[in-house]
């Protein structure tokens, strides 16, 4: 592997996606990066608090960061968003068989794999997963399951820029 020219190298970030690497990456002293695929949003903070608890025992300085990787798709109205996100999203949270609980219903896949909504519905999401698991950030990925149109994706993406970003600052 070609080492990093830029100095300092680039911050590494290490996804978990297991009850046990989020411990592992806590005891590395690593930064989180927790993705919705394989666990779902409802379980976050109990993950964040197992990797912290292992960063503190490791005794690593400074603050533990933990990010969420996660669909995002932001409309006008909720009623457009949940229409325009559903086959994206469904097609997000159970193209990997192996990974899926059990069969899903869109309510509990918006609930626990995806956030979609208008940009004060996401906002206020959002902010409570950061309050509930002390996220440094978040990866938005404005197209989930890749079933968006352009105009779509471009849409969302304006709205999460203009809307939605500038109220974590």
């Amino acid at each position: 592997m070609p080492r990093p020219v830029q100095k300092p190298h680039p911050p590494i970030r290490i996804a978990a996606s297991q009850p046990d690497t989020y411990e592992a990456i806590g005891r590395l002293g690593y930064p989180l990066f927790s993705a919705v695929r394989a666990s779902p949003l409802g379980e976050l903070a109990g993950h964040t608090r197992t990797y912290r608890a292992a960063w503190q025992a490791a005794g690593h300085t400074g603050e533990p960061q933990a990010y969420l990787q996660v669909p995002v798709y932001v409309a006008e109205t909720q009623e457009r968003a949940l229409a325009e996100a559903e086959a994206g999203l469904m097609r997000f949270a159970t193209y990997r068989a192996d990974l899926v609980r059990g069969p899903l219903t869109y309510a509990e896949v918006q609930r626990e794999k995806g956030i979609v909504g208008t940009p004060d519905s996401v906002t206020a999401r959002l902010m409570q997963l950061r309050y509930e698991a002390q996220l440094a950030g978040v990866s938005a990925e404005i197209n989930p399951g890749s079933m968006l149109s352009h105009a779509q994706v471009m849409s969302s993406l304006r709205l999460w820029c203009q809307e939605v970003m500038p109220r974590f600052k």
